[in-house]
């Protein structure tokens, strides 16, 4: 379904520009169809890189990316265009266009199709209503996505994900700022997914409590390397101390605080206004995507 091959990816350096700071080197894994895939780490240490790689928004400096045996590293943005229609990305700030209400949000993408693909005016609002009862949220399309709270925006931006009928879904910290409840509601939304749609599935979290409930299969990158790498059972059993201390949640070990610089793909804490700039630039990223 997805395949790395010898994947590396670097960012200029924040003290010297004509430096390098690698952020994946050499990475290479084969995602399997129909399965929850968890990558964990520190911030800052590659996990939204890697999936963004894997969904074509960014390209890296050498390695091969295959998607549907296809690789998406050498293509051209209109000639990706067909391998994205098939995928789905939930952004960690949900990417909901203020200007629209729920329902033309979720269904933003149908409607952006080419005319003799787009589905009738009444076949999207059917799909709509459909997705919005699966998240259960029926009957809020008139709402305003500042009428909604956290986790409503995160369902309602599950929902516009799975409006193409995806066959592998990106999520980018569907829990952050969520309360527990509410990120056990994600979490199970996110297995519904799976074993109703058949979904492939990449998570992105920092949340080891989410990824022990919904993984079938446990990534975790450090330095630029894949550190851990197999089931939950498999990687709780690691003899790998920055594994274990991440999963401990340890404050003493080699996960020093320095090492939790954030790259430009990672999130951090934000002022409202902040906040406020990401959102706007992942509407941007939402509109490049579909």
């Amino acid at each position: 379904m997805i395949e790395l091959r010898n994947v590396s990816y670097s960012i200029p350096s924040p003290d010297d520009p004509r430096q390098r700071r690698m952020i994946l080197d050499d990475i290479s894994l084969q995602i399997a169809p129909r399965t929850i895939n968890c990558i964990m780490g520190t911030s800052g240490s590659g996990k939204t890189t890697l999936l963004r790689l894997m969904a074509g928004l960014i390209k890296p400096e050498s390695g091969e990316i295959l998607v549907f045996g296809e690789n998406i590293v050498d293509m051209k943005e209109r000639d990706a265009r067909h391998i994205q229609k098939r995928t789905g990305f939930v952004f960690q700030y949900s990417a909901l266009f203020d200007s629209l209400d729920v329902g033309h949000n979720v269904g933003f993408g149908l409607s952006q199709m080419p005319r003799f693909h787009r589905p009738s005016s009444r076949e999207i609002r059917q799909t709509v209503a459909r997705l919005l009862a699966e998240v259960g949220l029926p009957g809020i399309e008139s709402k305003r996505p500042n009428e909604l709270s956290g986790g409503m925006k995160k369902r309602v931006a599950m929902a516009r994900a799975l409006a193409s009928n995806p066959e592998i879904v990106f999520y980018d910290e569907p829990d952050s700022g969520l309360d527990p409840v509410m990120t056990s509601i994600i979490d199970d939304l996110i297995i519904k997914v799976r074993d109703e749609n058949n979904t492939t599935n990449i998570v992105v979290t920092h949340n080891v409590s989410s990824i022990w409930r919904i993984a079938d299969r446990v990534l975790m990158i450090h330095g630029g390397d894949m550190v851990a790498d197999g089931t939950p059972r498999e990687v709780e059993k690691l003899n790998v101390e920055v594994v274990q201390q991440f999963l401990q949640g340890r404050s003493h070990g080699p996960l020093l605080a320095e090492q939790a610089d954030t790259d430009e793909s990672e999130a951090v804490a934000l002022t409202p206004e902040e906040a406020e700039e990401a959102e706007r630039e992942a509407d941007e990223e939402y509109e490049d995507f579909g």
